[in-house]
């Protein structure tokens, strides 16, 4: 998990056949993915530098989940492919060694005010915008987490799903786990970011 290239050659296809035999999809596009290493007092000047994120948020608007589909595919395919059920998926798994520092917390979509709680945050790049949800606290909320998580576990975040009476989207975070031994390693993930399409 250091060469780009080979992340998209080896772990970008067996990554979709993945996520295809868990959802059932008929379709995956990865557009993306990041490499997360926790480098305490590192800045994160590069791509290369990215630290856990942890900040509740959500990756995905639906107008940003829809915008996805069309800035990666042909136009007149995704114009088809917003017409019938896509999601926006995450697959997120450690590297090196298990995810004990600064492990990925999920809150619980049931528990989440949709309407209250979350934040629609403009993000600006050179040539675009795209938008995510900042997520305010609410007592409510049930937040879950695989503690020591293994490199050969993974987990599915869904960032947006266009189906009506389905959990539509995970809140979640990066966060210091009170329980973690001192001198625990410090966390290296990856996550894939997935276009998912049903028939």
């Amino acid at each position: 998990f250091v060469d780009d290239e080979e992340i998209r050659g080896e772990y970008y296809p067996e990554s979709i056949e993945l996520i295809k035999e868990v959802t059932g999809a008929s379709k995956v596009v990865l557009f993306d993915h990041t490499i997360r290493r926790h480098r305490p007092g590192v800045p994160e000047t590069d791509e290369s530098k990215r630290q856990p994120v942890m900040q509740v948020h959500v990756d995905q608007t639906p107008d940003s989940a829809t915008a996805r589909v069309h800035r990666h595919l042909p136009a007149a395919e995704a114009e088809k492919l917003v017409k019938k059920r896509f999601q926006i998926v995450n697959l997120w798994r450690p590297i090196s060694h298990p995810a004990i520092d600064y492990p990925l917390a999920l809150c619980d979509y049931r528990t989440v005010d949709v309407q209250k709680d979350l934040v629609p945050v403009t993000l600006v790049y050179p040539d675009r915008e795209g938008e995510t949800y900042g997520v305010k606290f609410n007592p409510s909320h049930t937040w879950k987490y695989k503690k020591e998580m293994k490199q050969d576990e993974v987990v599915l975040i869904k960032c947006y799903d266009s189906a009506k009476g389905v959990a539509v989207l995970t809140p979640h975070t990066g966060f210091k786990d009170p329980s973690a031994p001192r001198g625990a390693p410090l966390r290296e993930s990856i996550e894939l970011r997935a276009l998912v399409f049903y028939e």
